[in-house]
């Protein structure tokens, strides 16, 4: 009888440790497959299977989905642009905000015990981390140009301004080679162009010229620096080739 008892004990308790070491694994697919849907431009579809990755409290992967969940609502509020009313994009953006918030909060726990991870686990965790970083630099630049072309005031000690260099610094101490791996096409080339129109948008100018002489890129055929680090441009959201990126209007509009 105690046999039985004890073996139907160990047939619970294995199927206990099966579902729990099944709860990460399903984490891992759905953070896996969220980056693809994030990939294919599927936000939708990224945000679900992020947002179901985080039913699993483990710090690890909540890192990793709200990182997910902040690059995702990030992209998908550029690409909304001209197709639903500002404050529905507003809204996304901030919603990318509080996630790349709440991942950069789990940080130090993390941080403090990296020894422990396998070795699978802690590459992970260095891409996310360092996402996380660069997420917060990218949504604070972002809230800064807005800002700037909505013409609000500041007090720049504790500005916008300052929390992208603060963010963009981190990023370029830790990762000075920094390419987003889920886009080739954002790397740290684009963060010194950034950081290049805070500057100037700060009036320190050769500041934003130091930043600029670090990217490999040629100003040889722009008539002015401000027209190189593309704060020139058409501004009005109206006109056929409206420039989201520009600041200041060059009377190029086309309507």
């Amino acid at each position: 009888m105690n046999k039985k008892i004890y073996i139907i004990f160990l047939f619970f308790w294995s199927c206990s440790g099966l579902k729990e070491d099944s709860d990460f694994l399903d984490s891992i697919y759905y953070i896996e497959d969220g980056w693809i849907a994030f990939t294919e431009g599927e936000y939708t579809q990224a945000t679900n299977l992020f947002e179901t990755a985080l039913l699993n409290d483990e710090p690890i992967y909540n890192l990793m989905s709200y990182t997910g969940l902040g690059w995702t609502k990030t992209y998908q509020s550029r690409s909304l642009l001209f197709q639903v009313e500002q404050d529905s994009i507003n809204a996304i953006r901030d919603y990318a905000g509080e996630n790349f918030l709440n991942a950069y909060l789990i940080l130090p726990e993390l941080l403090s015990d990296t020894i422990s991870m396998s070795e699978s686990i802690k590459i992970q965790f260095n891409n996310h981390y360092i996402g996380a970083i660069a997420g917060r630099a990218l949504h604070y630049y972002m809230l800064a140009k807005q800002a700037y072309i909505n013409n609000e005031s500041w007090n720049q000690s504790d500005s916008l301004y300052n929390l992208f260099i603060d963010f963009s610094d981190d990023l370029i101490l830790i990762d000075p080679d920094f390419m987003f791996l889920y886009d080739s096409g954002l790397d740290i080339n684009d963060f010194y162009i950034y950081r290049a129109q805070i500057y100037f948008l700060l009036g320190l100018t050769e500041l934003a010229m130091a930043e600029f002489e670090k990217t490999p890129y040629d100003c040889s055929n722009s008539n002015t620096f401000l027209e190189c680090i593309s704060l020139l441009g058409c501004t009005d959201s109206v006109a056929i080739n409206y420039n989201p990126n520009a600041v200041t209007d060059d009377g190029s509009c086309i309507y």
